[in-house]
């Protein structure tokens, strides 16, 4: 879009959470130091804390007298990792110089959840009872970015509809594991952050 060579350095990683992405910010002076560099900036994190949360209160481990007390602790610990996520960022790049982006994150299973009752006399189908939790989620990440002048991609409204709601897996986006973006769904959210334009850069 810009006519301009880019120098990629992928540091994404299989299965971690925001605490990991915190740590290796924190700590790890190849990363600062990159970032440090950097024009460019994005990450995404937070799916996996969710995920984590969820695979726990489906084995009626969570805790609680609803089975939900390790999702309201992921949903805690989550929005002071991500704060200190965004902190650690912006003291090795600033916004009025460097294009920050990030995204909100999406749910993977609406179908699947709306078909399960896992603890009987709370919110209902699983369904209903994640989904505030993620809605939680979606909206500290889109306050604390917003806040802190750095434009996000709203994947969870494109695959997730307005409603919340919408499976992912019935609009294409998925890959054979119903759980990550296949070719389409990785274009999409691509799509999502081009739209966001290049500011400061142009």
């Amino acid at each position: 879009d810009n006519a301009v060579g880019v120098n990629l350095t992928n540091f994404s990683q299989s299965g971690w959470t925001s605490s990991d992405l915190l740590n290796a910010l924190r700590t790890n002076e190849s990363w600062r130091s990159t970032i440090r560099n950097s024009r460019v900036v994005t990450w995404d994190i937070g799916g996996k804390d969710f995920l984590n949360a969820r695979d726990t209160y489906k084995n009626r481990t969570c805790g609680g007298t609803d089975n939900q007390n390790c999702v309201r602790s992921a949903v805690a610990s989550f929005k002071s990792n991500w704060s200190a996520i965004i902190a650690e960022i912006l003291s090795l790049r600033k916004t009025g110089n460097t294009v920050i982006r990030t995204m909100d994150f999406y749910n993977p299973y609406p179908n699947e959840d709306r078909a399960a009752d896992t603890w009987q006399n709370d919110a209902g189908n699983d369904f209903q009872v994640f989904k505030p939790y993620i809605d939680d989620l979606n909206n500290y990440i889109a306050t604390t970015a917003t806040s802190n002048h750095i434009p996000y991609a709203k994947v969870y409204l494109a695959f997730n509809g307005a409603c919340g709601c919408e499976d992912p897996s019935d609009k294409g986006y998925l890959s054979f594991d119903g759980l990550h973006p296949n070719d389409t769904g990785h274009k999409l959210m691509a799509d999502l952050l081009r739209n966001l334009g290049y500011a400061p850069l142009k």
